[in-house]
């Protein structure tokens, strides 16, 4: 699954290249994965499927 995923997120960072400045993406996209380990790092480990 992540090999898809990272396709897409890929995807995603090229269009926004195209309209916004290379070292603000980066730094936005730097902020999301804290708050997303955060989230991650918070929840209970349970057994889940996708």
């Amino acid at each position: 699954m992540l090999k898809y995923e990272t396709k897409h997120g890929n995807i995603f960072v090229k269009m926004a290249l195209y309209y916004f400045n290379e070292d603000e993406i980066y730094e936005r996209l730097n902020e999301l994965n804290e708050v997303e380990a955060d989230v991650l790092n918070s929840l209970p480990i349970k057994a889940a499927l996708h």
